[in-house]
Formats: C-alpha cells, sequence, structure tokens
C-alpha cells in the first residue's frame, strides 16, 4: 500500500531567500520518492525538527492534493497496487496532474529546457533573452516551480505592472556566490517584448502538450488571445546611432586605460568593421575563417530562416579590421576568436563589454548609454544617410529579410531570393564605400588638428 506525507527538509533550503520547498513524500514497498508541489515556506512554518508544517492552512491545502493522488491510483490502477514499484506510481500520479487542464505542467522547467535546444542550436545570443524573461517571471512569482495554468491573463497583467516598477534582485555571479542589485522599472517596450517571449513559450508548451489529431488538449486556455493583454507604447524607439565624431573617438582610441574599457572599445571596432556583427556571433562557435572571409548564421535569426538561408553572413576581411583579428584570434583554433577563454558563457562576455562601453563613453566625452548594438545602428544610419545606400541594400547588410518597399517587401522578395545564389559581392562593395567615408572624416579630423 502506497503512503502519502508532507514533506519538508532541511538541505534543500533555497539559497537566494531561504525558503524551503513542500514536497508530497510518497512511500511503496520501502521505497520513498518525492512529488513537488507549488509551495515554498519560511523556517518558522515548519517545525523545529522538520517533522512537518506549524501552518495549519497549508496542512488543509496539502492533505487535500494528498487526497486526491490517492483517489488517482484508486481509479487508474486499482485498489492492488503490489504489482507496481514506487517510480511507476509516482510517474502515474505526475501524468494524471499534467493531464488536468496543464495544472501540473511545469512552465519554468519547459521553458529551460526550450532554452537549453536553444543553446544547442548554437543560438546562445538568443537564449539568454528567454533567460532573462524567465528570470524575470521568477522573481515575480517569487518561486522557480510555475504552473502553465498560472500563465493567464490576471498574472500577465500583474507581471507588466512589477516589471515597470523598481525592484531587487538576486543572481549568481562569476564567482559562484550571489549578487544582489536594484534595477529601476522599465519601459513599456520592453516589457512588450518579456511578454512576446513568453508567448514564443506558451506557443511551445502546446505545440508539445496538445495534440489536436488525438483529441488531446493538455492546455486549454491561451492568455494572449485576449485584447486586455495590451501594452501600451506611447514613446518612439530610442536611437541609438553615434554621430561620426563619436564613432571616429571609438576607432581612433587604441589604447584606453582598463581592461574592461579596452576589450569595449575593441569589440565595437570589430563589430563595425566585420559589418555590424553582434556580440553572440564573436562569441560563437560557428564563425569560420575561410580565405578572405568571415562565414558564420546569425543566431538571432538562424533559426527562424532554416528554409531559406538560414540567415548566412559572409564578411569580407577589409585592412581595417586585420590587427584586432590577429589580437584576438584564437590560438587553439577551436573558433575564430578567443573571447570564450576569457569568459565561460556568452552571457557574461556581452554583459561585461557593454558594461564597459559605459565607461568607454564616459572617457570619451561620448554623451549616449553606448552599448555594442550602437555600431549596427551607426552602420546602418551612415549606409544610408551620408552614403546614399538604399534601404533594400542596407537591408542585406545587416542580413534583415528585407523591410523596404514594392518589391522588396515581404514575400515578394522571399521568393526573388530564392532564385538567388548570394555571394555577397554588393555587401562588399557598400562595406567598403562605408568605409571609405569613415576614412576620408578621419582624414580630415587630422589634417585640422595638424593645422
Amino acid at each position: 500500500m502506497a503512503t502519502f506525507v508532507i514533506s519538508v527538509r532541511e538541505k534543500d533550503k533555497r539559497a537566494t531567500d531561504d525558503k524551503y520547498p513542500v514536497a508530497i513524500r510518497i512511500t511503496h514497498k520501502r521505497v520513498a520518492l518525492y512529488i513537488p508541489t507549488y509551495v515554498y515556506v519560511t523556517r518558522k512554518q515548519i517545525k523545529a525538527d522538520f517533522s512537518g508544517l506549524r501552518d495549519s492552512t497549508l496542512i488543509i491545502q496539502l492533505t487535500k492534493i494528498i487526497e486526491k493522488y490517492e483517489e488517482m491510483l484508486l481509479k487508474g490502477l486499482g485498489a492492488d497496487l503490489s504489482q507496481y514499484s514506487a517510480q511507476e506510481l509516482k510517474n502515474f500520479i505526475l501524468a494524471q496532474r499534467q493531464g488536468t487542464d496543464g495544472i501540473g505542467i511545469d512552465f519554468v522547467e519547459f521553458a529551460r529546457n526550450y532554452i537549453q535546444a536553444l543553446r544547442n542550436d548554437g543560438r546562445a545570443g538568443y537564449a539568454v533573452l528567454f533567460d532573462t524573461t524567465m528570470n524575470s517571471l521568477i522573481d515575480f512569482f517569487g518561486r522557480p516551480v510555475i504552473s502553465i495554468k498560472e500563465i493567464n491573463i490576471k498574472n500577465l497583467l500583474a507581471f507588466a505592472e512589477f516589471m515597470q516598477k523598481p525592484r531587487t534582485i538576486i543572481r549568481p555571479n562569476q564567482l559562484g556566490g550571489t549578487t544582489q542589485r536594484t534595477l529601476p522599472g522599465v519601459k513599456p517596450q520592453t516589457v512588450k517584448d518579456y511578454l512576446t517571449r513568453i508567448q514564443i513559450l506558451f506557443n511551445a508548451a502546446c505545440e508539445q502538450y496538445n495534440d489536436p489529431d488525438s483529441e488531446v488538449t493538455l492546455i486549454s486556455h491561451n492568455p494572449f488571445n485576449s485584447k486586455k493583454l495590451h501594452i501600451e507604447v506611447t514613446e518612439a524607439p530610442a536611437k541609438r546611432d553615434l554621430g561620426i565624431d563619436d564613432l571616429i573617438k571609438i576607432l581612433e582610441a587604441k589604447k584606453l586605460p582598463g581592461q574592461r574599457m579596452q576589450l569595449a572599445r575593441d569589440v565595437c571596432a570589430l563589430s563595425f568593421y566585420l559589418v555590424a556583427m553582434n556580440t553572440a556571433d564573436l562569441f560563437g562557435e560557428d564563425v569560420k575563417l575561410t580565405g578572405r572571409r568571415i562565414t558564420y548564421h546569425r543566431q538571432k535569426t538562424a533559426r527562424r530562416r532554416r528554409a531559406t538561408d538560414e540567415a548566412l553572413m559572409s564578411v569580407k576581411i577589409e585592412p581595417e579590421v586585420l590587427p584586432l583579428l590577429r589580437k584576438y584570434n584564437d590560438p587553439d583554433k577551436k573558433r575564430l576568436f578567443c573571447f570564450y577563454k576569457l569568459y565561460g558563457n556568452y552571457l557574461y562576455f556581452n554583459k561585461n563589454v557593454n558594461r564597459g562601453c559605459k565607461q568607454l563613453a564616459t572617457y570619451l566625452g561620448i554623451k549616449a548609454d553606448l552599448s555594442t548594438y550602437y555600431m549596427r545602428h551607426t552602420l546602418a544610419t551612415i549606409a544610408s544617410e551620408d552614403c546614399g545606400i538604399s534601404d533594400g541594400e542596407v537591408a542585406l547588410l545587416l542580413n534583415h529579410v528585407g523591410d523596404g518597399t514594392n518589391l522588396e517587401k515581404g514575400k515578394n522578395l522571399k521568393v526573388t531570393r530564392g532564385y538567388i545564389h548570394r555571394r555577397f559581392t554588393k555587401n562588399d562593395l557598400n562595406h567598403r564605400k562605408i568605409l571609405d567615408f569613415i576614412q576620408s572624416k578621419i582624414d580630415e579630423s587630422n589634417k585640422s588638428k595638424n593645422k
């Protein structure tokens, strides 16, 4: 006969907030296993010897869960459970629990698996965005286990409000400990981006757990279909391009005080000289050197463009970038760049570089909240406004699908590209045009200084 007991163990204390997870212990044939709940308690709610809970309200609620589990076994497997192991009984309960309109599906666990799949697919940069979103969602709920039933309109609206207010977060650091930081509220557009990522994860969960052909629907609700879940964005998107003088300050700043600031400058210059290459791609394993070209698949868009070009990018190596290629070349030849030797993962690399960008902006007198992404916006702006390159060709330069007008719009351009074997010749010419324009401005600046 299987027995159930409310269990809380001292060794399971959560480091982030000193709370303890409550589980239901199932014992069968002298084997004890634990079924997690969504309940976390403080030390005051636990008996001194950890033999049970003090909180009578929680005990009543958890006892009802135990009664439900006993009913599941009785109705599903019968009164005689001798033929089953403890693990089989636990698996049966978990499967039945998931079938109760998704109540047993842990959204965080599903999201972590989804994020790991992105990393395994070589999309570490894109995975970081989902990691950040899930960490914020966990901050909001105050626990690392969230039922997919809790991804509802009421909670999502409360989450949106939570994100727009100052909050204190605790995160692991590189030394194995934790760091506490106070963050300001984010802008409505950022909240909208977070909700979009949660929707992507929710839809992926529906695809995994629901099977219309078999008439199996474990997740029957969809909060994202409601008009109530609307975040008003009134401000225009922030312009993140630098003026030409500020860009030249960065490109010409060869030696700087402090390793972080120097790294930030070098990464910004690398990005600009390699046609606005993102930090995720600079850090990644996918980047290859082929003759006088660097080729890679953009992590941000490679997955959704699998049916076409897999976001393939090929950049001609220009003379301006050679010193940086030599400086950061991987001596072990495992990757093109050695950044993976400096940082354990892309997240730490990106954070450190962007912190260095803030220092760099202060040191050079640049009045901008500088990050590496400024290089992408700056290159696009110079291409369009100063070099007369069309919006369609700027889109090709940045490896976008194409957001121009007429034939460069959406489906028509995608069909046309299916006929074209891209050799990136147009990109090479346009990139050289941009670099020559910047060099002319550097020459003008040097002449005026020498007068």
